[in-house]
């Protein structure tokens, strides 16, 4: 993806959104009433985090976004709240008629996350050009 940055400018958050998509679609057409643990600990604590962590390590290995790349804290951050509110308080408000607002820390879990994949990917950067400029 080095070689081509303005195609990873647009496939990497293709790819992260198109991830999440999966993450609610599956949520709401392959789960049963009792498949919500299994969900919970397969998608929202290995999947997305593992999404998110990668997409973010990838904008900043790459580069592709610039100075953009400080949109992965906001986006990943929103994009990863979303997903508990779009399927189990979702389901909740469907089933009691009631609305509830979003888990606001959740964004902050998923800033974090990436941050720490912008972080590593920097790191990675810099050391691929490190060893380049000392050949």
């Amino acid at each position: 993806m080095t070689k081509h940055p303005n195609r990873a400018r647009f496939l990497l958050p293709a790819g992260y959104f198109v991830v999440w998509l999966l993450a609610l679609l599956f949520f709401w057409c392959f789960t049963g009433a009792t498949d919500g643990m299994a969900y919970g600990l397969l998608v929202m604590w290995l999947a997305l985090p593992a999404a998110t962590f990668v997409f973010s390590l990838l904008v900043a290995e790459t580069n592709c976004w610039n100075k953009g790349f400080w949109l992965c804290l906001p986006l990943c951050g929103v994009l990863y709240m979303l997903v508990p509110y779009l399927t189990f308080t979702l389901a909740n408000m469907l089933s009691t008629h009631r609305l509830h607002a979003p888990d606001w820390s959740a964004l902050l879990i998923g800033a974090v996350i990436s941050l720490l994949g912008l972080t590593i990917g920097h790191i990675l950067r810099a050391f691929r050009a490190r060893t380049v400029s000392h050949r």
